[in-house]
């Protein structure tokens, strides 16, 4: 242990406290590394304030390879932004949150107490990717730099993928043939002089590849180390004939790929610790990240919102104990983080599965995006369809249309603009915010809410002749008009207000923050305002009528006993 202390507090309930695991504190983390050199100890834990003095000790050590092969564990204590990808590359094994749970960590520390020995050796290896949907992938060349008898530490001149499952033949140092190994990997251990490293380990191997390999690593004299048992043999799983040996291989991987990546919805599966094992396609599309950003890495840590993260590992903590939830083998709705941070809703499914004796949680996602997004659509073209039916007047139904469009499709400010009958200018008959219960329009960029457009505020004066600001613009065009990211950093949009070909107006939104303007939104804002153009022509032709009838009214009254016969145009006027 590098710690100020004896890490009781932290570690003392886990199995590193057992009565036959011997344990060194080392309070000096310069002399860290010559400790490890001295004792060959299996296990390094570190806890230092600070990244960079963890990264130099972790350095240190997989630089030596006295202690290269040695297991490093890190408590984890607020670490910054991107530390954790920085300490995994740089060869550190397990990061510890704090507190450590030892129903989740006790399996993981015996594995890291049982590492086997590892010899340094470089030694040229073919290596072929069997995770591609191809029937005869090319080999590739590489080195091992180091190799024991659970995997390797490639050198290769691509960097391979996080995952990737591998075929890898090598020739040990004096033997007469070649031997097989297929391996996945674990671990991207960054780029050095144009060669990328990557930690191997191994899952089958052919005939005595396994025998072979544990022989030649056993040639190079070790120390006894004291306290940890001895490696923990493997189960392993082999083929005799080669041909039979590769094609069973080849074909599991290319089915349970095929399987994955064809899927429409997100696959992501996590073990007892909640560790991401497999992110499929459609997971990588939907949450943003590449399958070498995600492999080993807590799901909660990178998929759930912070402010849920705890819960998730709550939940996952009383199922791992009791075998049972009432979240498995149901649907259910929740909100998903992607890789820019952002929230976003899904429908997710959870089933669990055990393999020699773990529990793997399978969770199926989909997207909700799309179909919220729909639903807000219909439900404001509905408000917007009740505030028409239910007003006398556009100046009347404006303030409610206006507030339906904002609270249901998210923007901050609005404003409608009527045209006169000639489209010689625009006027502004209604404004709304959120929260405001509308009116007539006013100055929208107050200093309480500035706009993004400037400093004039969100939307332009009251008054606008055609091709003058967005919606002057979109009543000259009869197009949408929009500027992202204004002086201000907010987005706004004009949408024109059509019956069939003709621009009756327009319709102005406006938000304080970026946002992308998307077809689907254009299209269902070209509706509304297609609704809207409906209205304004229905009563333009209403008052036409009116004003008709009105001053037929009175040229009748002028002259007594007159019969007169008039005849009426389609926009309302007398012939």
């Amino acid at each position: 242990m590098v710690a100020a202390d004896d890490l009781v507090g932290e570690l003392g309930h886990t199995v590193l406290w057992r009565p036959d695991v011997d344990r060194t504190l080392v309070t000096d983390p310069g002399a860290a590394p010559e400790a490890v050199a001295r004792l060959r100890p299996h296990l390094v834990v570190i806890d230092q304030p600070g990244l960079e003095p963890t990264l130099a000790i972790v350095r240190r050590l997989r630089d030596d390879p006295a202690t290269r092969s040695t297991a490093i564990a890190v408590l984890s204590r607020a670490l910054p932004e991107g530390a954790q990808d920085r300490l995994l590359s740089s060869g550190v094994n397990a990061l510890l949150p704090v507190p450590v749970d030892s129903l989740f960590w006790d399996r993981r520390f015996e594995e890291l107490l049982s590492v086997p020995p590892r010899r340094a050796h470089r030694i040229p290896v073919r290596l072929q990717d069997w995770s591609r949907f191809v029937s005869d992938a090319d080999e590739a060349e590489g080195q091992v730099l180091n190799i024991g008898a659970r995997g390797v530490l490639l050198e290769t001149g691509e960097p391979l993928e996080l995952g990737s499952k591998l075929g890898l033949t090598l020739r040990l140092p004096g033997d007469a043939s070649d031997l097989h190994v297929v391996g996945q990997v674990v671990r991207l251990a960054g780029e050095e002089d144009g060669h990328w490293r990557s930690g191997v380990e191994f899952l089958v191997y052919r005939g005595d590849a396994r025998e072979r390999i544990a022989a030649f690593v056993d040639e190079e004299a070790s120390p006894a180390r004291r306290g940890a048992p001895a490696a923990v043999p493997l189960r392993l799983r082999t083929f005799d004939d080669a041909r039979e040996w590769e094609e069973e291989l080849r074909a599991s991987e290319l089915r349970k790929s095929l399987i994955l990546d064809s899927a429409l919805d997100g696959i992501v599966t996590v073990d007892h610790e909640g560790r991401i094992l497999e992110f499929n396609s459609a997971a990588r599309r939907v949450f943003g990240y590449t399958r070498a950003e995600v492999f080993g890495r807590e799901a909660a840590e990178k998929l759930v919102p912070p402010a849920e993260r705890g819960e998730a590992r709550g939940r996952l903590r009383e199922f791992v104990a009791s075998g049972e939830s009432t979240d498995l083998g149901r649907r259910r709705e929740a909100v998903a983080m992607r890789a820019d941070g952002s929230l976003f809703p899904i429908e997710i499914a959870v089933f669990p599965s055990w393999i020699k004796g773990k529990v793997l949680l399978t969770a199926f996602v989909r997207d909700l995006t799309e179909h919220k997004r729909s639903e807000r659509v219909s439900a404001t073209r509905h408000r917007v369809t009740e505030a028409l039916a239910e007003a006398g007047s556009v100046v009347e139904a404006g303030p409610r249309l206006l507030e339906a469009i904002l609270a249901g499709l998210n923007w901050d400010e609005g404003r409608l603009w009527v045209a006169d009958r000639d489209r010689a200018w625009l006027r502004a008959i209604a404004t709304a915010s959120p929260g405001s219960a509308g009116g007539p329009p006013g100055p929208l960029g107050s200093s309480e809410a500035p706009g993004p457009l400037g400093s004039r505020g969100a939307l332009p004066e009251e008054t606008l002749r055609p091709g003058e600001g967005l919606p002057g613009r979109a009543l000259e065009t009869g197009a949408p008009a929009w500027v992202e990211a204004g002086a201000r950093g907010g987005t706004a949009l004009a949408v024109p207000i059509r019956v069939g070909a003709r621009t009756l107006g327009a319709l102005e939104l406006a938000s304080r923050s970026p946002r992308r303007v998307e077809a689907d939104w254009l299209t269902a804002l070209g509706e509304i305002g297609s609704q809207v153009g409906l209205f304004v022509e229905r009563q333009r032709a209403e008052d036409a009528l009116r004003e008709s009838e009105a001053r037929i009214a009175r040229v009748a009254d002028a002259i007594p006993g007159a019969v007169y016969q008039y005849q009426l145009a389609p926009d309302g006027t007398s012939s």
